[in-house]
């Protein structure tokens, strides 16, 4: 609960230092004392919107700091996780959050005097304390589930998984629906596509690639070549052999000098053999230049199919934009989409099928959700509707409608609070058949029914009995007494009725000194607050009637009403 709320330099506050107690407590005061401000700085403290207006004149900043006692708090409360979430310590049962707005500089935010971000202040203080101004909230239809879904699970904790559970399968729902979507997008693409890579396949497939062909085409081209280096001269040796022809001259000789055999003659012989090898080594190098003219006969040949194929391949390259290289890897991708063209209808079918079931799933957990949220709001307009004759509004009738609505990652249910005032009268939205007197007491009523069901310690009341007055005003008191019997409950309010409920009274003021007006509060004794309240009863002068009807308003009230404190 709030203990202790230190302001220092906002609008007319100077320094003001408040403590708070258990029960029900009220801030009274004249229209313009200042109560406005007091929750505009626990709302600073809160994490809530900071304006530079707020900054008293004359300074450079405003400080509010509230500080909470924890030790009610249950060990599944949110505020533990959150606080280890975020790396807080907390070594006792005391929480402080503080805000800090500058005119020149970014505002700072601190729990327990660790800096951290508004966010996370406004995170815990969300989980602490709530305000209400009369009955801003109960138009948020929005709200209207939450606040169904958290007495839904007061009544049967399993609500709480089952929450969980749709959650997770609307998100395994719609992250199917995408993955069908991006392929659904791909195939399409591919598609239009199709005509192309279809001919590509055609025209590539035909030359029969291989990978690299341009690199060893290259490398067989240079080989080849290096035959025309000696084309010329192995040509010219074949000419030379026959003009005049070698071998018959070798020969002739050979055959002259054999009819000279009959002389026996050694250096003859010698000229016949070497006549002989002589014309062994001719015949061999001329087999061999026959040979080697073969051969650049087939090169000159095969180089012209290399270049062939390199001029047909280079064609193809500029056709596509692509390297020589990567003609066969641009074949193989097109190939590739050509197939998954083909197996399309089968991918198509599985992703769908997965969409299907992961929204069988779904319906299924959002059917579960509908059925106890139906269970549970017929539970709530029981518990409503028994608060509001007490609050009179004895005619009048709660209903909570749920109706059918788009997927959600909270389920398939739109829900929203009706109401009719008077009989006879067709249940519609608050806020085409309820006045504001009305609305506030319908809300004061939620909160009697839903309060430690949101773990909330301390709730503020800004004026909730606006629009009301005598044995209805007595009556919000009574309820208000009611619910600080569970949490921690501060009003403010101008209405003596509501204010005689109370267990502890804050009188604000306005004040007028030498540097300005300055706003205080004071809290009030018994002597004080029977003042106020006959204040709060006749105006600005206090008669004897009105110090009579005030005794006997806290005479009534403390016998018709249990203390919170």
């Amino acid at each position: 609960m709030l203990i202790g709320l230190s302001i220092h330099d906002v609008v007319l506050i100077d320094h003001l230092d408040l403590s708070f107690k258990a029960g029900f407590s009220v801030l009274t005061g004249e229209t313009g004392a200042g109560k406005s401000i007091l929750l505009d700085s626990l709302g600073l403290a809160l994490g809530m919107r900071g304006e530079l207006g707020l900054i008293r004149q004359g300074a450079e900043q405003a400080a509010v700091t509230a500080v909470f006692d924890l030790k009610s708090l249950s060990p599944d409360h949110p505020v533990w996780n959150l606080l280890t979430d975020h790396g807080l310590e907390n070594e006792d049962s005391t929480l402080i959050l503080r805000r800090v707005l500058h005119r020149t500089d970014r505002g700072k935010a601190f729990i327990n005097d660790q800096t951290v971000t508004i966010r996370t202040l406004r995170e815990v203080g969300n989980v602490l304390l709530e305000i209400h101004s009369q009955f801003d909230r109960l138009f948020d239809v929005g709200l209207h589930q939450q606040l169904l879904d958290r007495f839904s699970i007061s009544h049967d904790p399993l609500v709480q998984s089952h929450l969980e559970g749709v959650k997770a399968t609307y998100l395994a729902w719609k992250m199917a629906q995408q993955n069908l979507e991006a392929y659904q997008q791909g195939h399409q693409q591919g598609l239009q596509q199709q005509a192309f890579h279809a001919q590509v396949v055609a025209d590539l497939s035909a030359l029969k690639l291989i990978p690299n062909e341009e690199d060893s085409l290259l490398e067989k081209r240079q080989n080849l070549a290096q035959y025309g280096k000696i084309s010329t001269a192995v040509e010219q040796a074949l000419g030379d052999f026959y003009h005049p022809d070698p071998v018959a001259q070798l020969t002739t000789i050979q055959k002259t000098l054999e009819r000279a055999n009959s002389v026996d003659s050694p250096q003859l012989k010698e000229v016949t053999g070497a006549l002989n090898r002589a014309l062994i080594e001719i015949q061999e190098a001329q087999s061999v230049l026959r040979n080697l003219h073969h051969q650049d006969q087939d090169s000159v040949q095969a180089l012209e199919q290399v270049d062939e194929r390199l001029h047909l391949l280079r064609s193809f390259s500029k056709r596509y934009a692509t390297p020589v290289n990567d003609l066969y890897p641009f074949w193989q991708t097109s190939q590739g989409i050509l197939d998954q063209q083909e197996q399309a209808a089968d991918h198509l079918k599985t992703y769908q099928t997965a969409v299907d079931q992961a929204w069988q799933c779904y319906e299924k957990d959002s059917q579960v959700i509908t059925i106890a949220r139906q269970k549970a709001a017929k539970l709530l307009a029981k518990d409503v509707e028994a608060e509001l004759p007490d609050l009179k509004l004895a005619s009048a009738i709660f209903k909570v409608d749920i109706q059918s609505c788009h997927p959600t990652p909270f389920g398939a249910d739109k829900i929203e609070f009706l109401i009719a005032t008077n009989p006879g009268q067709t249940p519609a939205s608050l806020n085409k058949v309820a006045s504001g007197g009305e609305l506030s007491r319908l809300m004061l009523a939620l909160k009697v029914v839903l309060t430690g069901q949101g773990g909330l310690s301390t709730i503020v009341f800004d004026e909730v009995d606006t629009g009301v007055g005598g044995a209805v005003a007595a009556a919000i008191g009574q309820r208000l007494a009611k619910l600080s019997s569970q949490v921690q409950v501060l009003a403010i309010t101008h209405l003596p009725q509501v204010a005689a409920h109370a267990d502890h009274h804050y009188c604000v003021q306005k004040q007028t000194a030498s540097e300005g007006n300055q706003t205080t509060v004071k809290p009030l004794n018994t002597n004080e607050r029977i003042d106020e309240l006959a204040r709060m009863v006749a105006g600005t002068t206090i008669t004897p009637e009105a110090l009579a009807m005030t005794k006997q308003l806290l005479v009534s009230t403390t016998t018709s009403t249990p203390s919170g404190s």
